[in-house]
């Protein structure tokens, strides 16, 4: 059975902790569950498999944001990851 990683955000969010969490749970998938107050992003959810979540991850680590923060926010569907993503 897949260990499920969920947790719920106003956007599009992964942390440090979030990428660590994965790291130690190879076969696990990423829900992130989109709920947002304002902005652009729509109410629904991302269904990651490991090897997407992680990449797209390590994609961001070295930015700017990820260098000072250790996350990445996005208020807009990750074009990258436009497929994996459900409107509720």
């Amino acid at each position: 059975m897949r260990n499920i990683i969920e947790y719920s955000s106003t956007r599009f969010y992964i942390t440090q902790k979030v990428y660590e969490e994965l790291v130690i749970n190879p076969d696990s998938v990423l829900m992130i569950n989109t709920s947002p107050k304002k902005g652009k992003h729509p109410k629904g959810f991302y269904k990651l498999p490991y090897k997407i979540a992680k990449a797209f991850i390590e994609s961001k680590q070295g930015t700017y944001n990820w260098d000072i923060h250790q996350n990445f926010k996005q208020d807009s569907i990750p074009s990258e990851l436009i497929s994996y993503f459900k409107t509720l």
